[in-house]
């Protein structure tokens, strides 16, 4: 089974991964899903060589939700909600949005 992290550490690799790569909050989106990388490649245009972005999956799909809602609601990241076939997967997923 893949390891799973905590709401709080999922928030604090989240935050480290925008300070390091920098811009504001608001350039970067949030979102929840069952498969990291087709969702990456499908919903971003991104993959292991492009693109800036990190996934970590969290304990439970309500955990997830809680780490997006938290960090829309606290830093401005913006929300990528779940598309109706996706549902509310465990893992979060954080990408940098590219201007333009």
């Amino acid at each position: 089974m893949q390891r799973a992290y905590s709401v709080t550490q999922i928030q604090f690799d989240c935050l480290s991964y925008i300070k390091e790569f920098g811009g504001k909050p608001s350039e970067w989106t949030v979102a929840t899903c069952v498969e990291p990388e087709p969702f990456l490649r499908d919903r971003f245009g991104a993959d292991r060589d492009h693109g800036i972005w990190l996934t970590k999956p969290a304990l439970t799909p309500k955990a997830a939700q809680a780490v997006a809602a938290h960090l829309h609601s606290r830093y401005r990241v913006q929300l990528d909600p779940p598309a109706p076939k996706d549902g509310h997967g465990r893992h979060v997923v954080l990408v940098r949005r590219v201007p333009g």
